[in-house]
């Protein structure tokens, strides 16, 4: 038996992986689908494992649990092989490793890259940009080509980490609520209140701001109501609701336009430090500098458009005439 993997297979496996469907990846690959998935089930012959669920008849395709593991690790066979020889046109081969992907959650996404994504790419349509949302700020498989906004900064090895914002921590209630609860004026009032704390689902131990409020808050009693969320986008909407106050950053909290008010002015949780996280080796080419550049600019719009001031500068790759 032949003891190796084409490269095509492992092309074809992380196109679609960036697709997730496969007429459009056998599109982006210029290839028949019925060739793109006898590739697909050669590699997972090879592997001895399936790569993707499908869903019979529509194309539409979900990594497995091993596929979540092992494309990172066709992502980097394929760059190696690609990077033997050095471009330098960052627009050039389309359907290989010429894409960026930006990670990072919803709302950091939704608040600082989508709003500048369509005139990004009118205006740049040699490159090729894909988002991908991560549930949890923190990754523990990264794309070679994945550039991720998060909190995690511990390879500095692999990865070189560019500081993207500092957010604040603070409590928001919608006026209803406050209407309905009553507005508390020091934190000994807030016993009397429900809290809304996201909740990390990473195994790291952290303490984020959001932990360290909860935790301060519980020590003044034990019949403080902290509910624990998973997910930013439900704490939104469970504040705007009027089912608790939330902790969030003043960022955050315009950024996504919700109806809520500051409660206690003076109550300051920790200071959560975003980073750019970008692999080292992707780094040295001119496409992720260049899209690295992109991103701090969609930054200072974001915080500009809200009257809120970067508080860490970047100085860029390609600094603009």
């Amino acid at each position: 038996m032949k003891d190796f993997i084409n490269l095509l297979d492992v092309q074809v496996a992380c196109t679609i992986k960036s697709t997730l469907n496969l007429a459009k990846a056998a599109k982006r690959l210029s290839m028949p689908r019925a060739t793109l998935v006898a590739s697909l089930l050669r590699l997972e012959r090879r592997l001895d494992n399936r790569i993707f669920e499908r869903r019979q008849g529509s194309g539409v395709v979900t990594p497995t649990f091993y596929g979540e593991t092992i494309i990172p690790m066709l992502e980097q066979l394929l760059w190696m092989h690609k990077n033997i020889i050095k471009h330098n046109d960052f627009s050039s081969n389309k359907n290989g490793m010429k894409e960026a992907v930006v990670t990072s959650t919803q709302t950091l996404l939704e608040g600082f890259i989508l709003p500048y994504l369509k005139n990004f790419l009118t205006q740049h349509e040699g490159v090729r940009v894909g988002l991908h949302q991560i549930d949890d700020i923190l990754i523990s498989n990264q794309g070679i080509n994945h550039i991720h906004l998060g909190l995690w900064l511990d390879d500095i090895k692999n990865y070189s980490y560019f500081p993207f914002h500092n957010f604040r921590q603070k409590l928001w209630a919608s006026p209803a609520y406050l209407e309905k609860a009553g507005t508390p004026l020091k934190v000994e009032d807030l016993l009397s209140h429900h809290i809304l704390a996201q909740k990390s689902v990473n195994e790291h131990d952290m303490a984020v701001g959001n932990d360290l409020i909860s935790r301060i808050l519980a020590q003044h009693a034990e019949t403080i109501h902290i509910v624990d969320v998973s997910g930013p986008r439900v704490v939104d909407r469970m504040a705007e609701l009027g089912l608790g106050i939330m902790i969030a950053s003043e960022e955050t909290v315009k950024l996504s336009d919700l109806n809520l008010q500051r409660v206690l002015p003076d109550f300051m949780g920790d200071s959560v430090e975003i980073f750019v996280r970008v692999n080292k080796n992707f780094l040295n080419t001119p496409l992720a500098q260049f899209i690295v550049d992109w991103i701090f600019e969609c930054r200072d719009l974001a915080l500009e458009n809200i009257g809120m001031p970067p508080s860490i500068p970047y100085k860029p790759f390609n600094p603009k005439p």
